[in-house]
């Protein structure tokens, strides 16, 4: 399917900081990202959100949500500290754990009172490997079955039903290839493409007519 023509607007730059001669790092990235995340453990502040940018009115929903929130947000900061000390061989499963909870974080704000659904028992995802054999990832699947958290995280990002066939199978291979993290490791290993696009250029382009504001991103020459 042929992409969509890019709309007109004003831009109007993009810069998350103001411009300077001086560039510096005042904290570790990840801790400047896992503070703004935490946030999220003030009750005050997450029924603020709640109510200002999820526009959940009811009160009691609202306070709940806040609640249940930071539960979620809680544990996934201590498992992902936990996985950051971990050996290579159990850092893994913490870091997962850790993102499940933040999933169920994002679910619990679209589905409030979460831990009543069945869903929130289940990942929604299942690896089974053949004990007779070692462990080929080119060969691995990954399936998406039943209703668990994989569908209700989809279903809050995209705002729709999720179309996932029950069973659905998933290649490992393909999904590495998609995580930029280790697209350099993934390209030396297997040899094939890496999926990186390098951007030359971002910004924010503006309608005055429809009062939207979008991202407009220039693919560099380069794959």
């Amino acid at each position: 399917m042929p992409l969509a023509q890019p709309r007109k607007g004003e831009s109007i730059g993009f810069c998350i900081y103001p411009s300077g001669r001086v560039e510096f790092t005042l904290a570790n990235p990840e801790m400047v990202i896992w503070a703004s995340i935490r946030h999220w453990c003030s009750q005050r502040a997450a029924e603020f959100y709640a109510l200002n940018t999820h526009r959940i009115y009811n009160k009691r929903t609202r306070s709940a949500v806040a609640w249940n929130v930071g539960l979620y947000v809680q544990q996934a900061s201590e498992f992902y500290d936990a996985a950051s000390n971990a050996k290579p061989n159990t850092a893994p499963l913490l870091y997962y754990y850790s993102f499940l909870n933040l999933a169920k974080a994002l679910c619990e704000i679209h589905s409030p009172r979460l831990h009543r659904r069945q869903e929130c028992y289940a990942h929604g995802l299942a690896w089974r490997p053949d004990p007779r054999n070692v462990v080929r990832i080119d060969k691995e699947t990954v399936t998406v079955r039943g209703r668990g958290i994989w569908h209700l995280l989809w279903e809050s990002l995209m705002h729709a039903p999720c179309p996932a066939a029950n069973p659905t199978k998933l290649s490992v291979l393909q999904l590495f290839s998609q995580c930029p993290e280790i697209a350099v490791e993934f390209h030396t290993l297997y040899g094939e493409p890496k999926t990186r696009v390098y951007l030359e250029k971002i910004e924010a382009i503006y309608d005055k007519a429809a009062h939207e504001v979008w991202l407009k991103l220039l693919r560099a020459a380069r794959v």
